[in-house]
């Protein structure tokens, strides 16, 4: 049989007698650690980068006390917002402007007496000038409308003999041959012509030419005059 080291010799026949428990073998002392010397890394060589347009404009939400001692909570929040410039378009825009109608073109030209304008449906100038003449020349006879017609009159009112008084009548004409429908829709732009064409000192109804004039004109404008239709 193998012995193990350390066995015993027998005091009679001198045969080695094996060990039951051999002594714990020694273990081997440790190898040295063998420390590296440092070495500093050379710098880089690379351009640095620009981060500056990265920039966050809020802080990250979680512990910003430093005391190492609380974990950060990112529950509902972001973690960085990017700042982002607003591009406003058309900064100097203005919404546009409604235009009226060019109702009012041709109220500037009455600077004298009998001085005229006359303006279709749509309250829109289709002829002017001055004379009662020449007004009856311009009116349609198949389509209604508006003419504005200046007076200038003395005494109107018994206000004295020598007092002038200058007066814009608003003349709804209404030709002879004219549809009907036309005609109904001329009362329903009559508020409008009056709202408009201004300045002005009410209407009289015209129906026809053979009796328009001057003195017609006046005579149903003037107050205190029963009948504002002028008529063939």
């Amino acid at each position: 049989t193998k012995l193990n080291d350390g066995a015993k010799f027998c005091h009679e026949c001198g045969a080695k007698v094996p060990v039951r428990n051999p002594p714990p073998v020694a273990a081997a002392p440790p190898a040295p650690v063998v420390k590296k010397k440092f070495s500093p890394k050379p710098p880089s060589t690379a351009p640095p980068r620009n981060i500056s347009k990265f920039k966050a404009s809020k802080k990250i939400a979680g512990n910003t006390t430093g005391d190492g001692m609380s974990l950060p909570s990112f529950r509902g929040t972001t973690t960085s917002i990017i700042e982002r410039k607003k591009v406003v378009r058309n900064p100097g825009w203005v919404p546009p402007v409604k235009k009226e109608a060019k109702s009012g073109s041709a109220v500037s030209m009455l600077m004298g007496h009998e001085s005229w304008a006359f303006y279709n449906l749509k309250l829109v100038c289709k002829a002017s000038g001055k004379g009662v003449a020449a007004l009856k020349n311009a009116l349609p006879m198949d389509k209604p409308g508006f003419v504005h017609f200046r007076i200038d009159a003395e005494n109107v009112g018994n206000t004295g003999t020598g007092i002038i008084t200058t007066a814009n009548i608003i003349l709804q004409w209404k030709g002879p041959n004219a549809t009907t429908m036309s005609k109904v829709k001329c009362n329903g732009a009559l508020q409008s012509a009056l709202n408009k064409l201004q300045p002005n000192k009410g209407y009289i109804e015209v129906l026809g030419i053979k009796n328009l004039s001057t003195h017609s004109v006046f005579d149903r404008w003037r107050p205190g005059s029963g009948s504002k239709v002028i008529q063939d």
